[in-house]
């Protein structure tokens, strides 16, 4: 999951709102996730609530080949509108949860958050277009 979330740069709300349904493939762009809801809780653990993206636009995120065969294996067997990522009681996975499964405090640099892997794909396509265009 941390390394779907640093490849894509989806916010976190975004990540646990995905379906299924929401894997495309494109003949132009190749693997794609459609983000068209997030799902958010008050203070991160409250009762969950669907809600448009932050921006309220629906949009297609590429998604590199590892991501693409992660999200793969998650949505085998899958209805195309259940959670693709569900939290162990079937509705959406909380942050806490996320970080406990993963080892978070262990895992991961002292005050690092689950948005900043947001960061870390941005950072990652800066590099990866700074050695392209030399």
């Amino acid at each position: 999951m941390t390394v779907f979330l640093g490849l894509t740069g989806l916010r976190w709300g975004e990540f646990v709102a995905l379906n299924p349904g929401d894997l495309l493939t494109t003949a132009i762009g190749g693997p794609m996730v459609h983000v068209a809801r997030s799902i958010v809780r008050a203070r991160g653990e409250g009762a969950p609530t669907v809600k448009s993206t932050k921006s309220g636009a629906n949009r297609l995120v590429p998604l590199a080949h590892l991501a693409a065969d992660v999200a793969q294996t998650w949505a085998n067997g899958k209805d195309r509108q259940a959670l693709l990522v569900p939290g162990p009681d079937g509705s959406s996975l909380r942050p806490s949860t996320f970080r406990r499964q993963v080892h978070w405090t262990q895992t991961v640099p002292a005050r690092f958050r689950i948005h900043d892997l947001r960061h870390t794909c941005a950072t990652n396509l800066l590099v990866r277009m700074g050695r392209t265009s030399s």
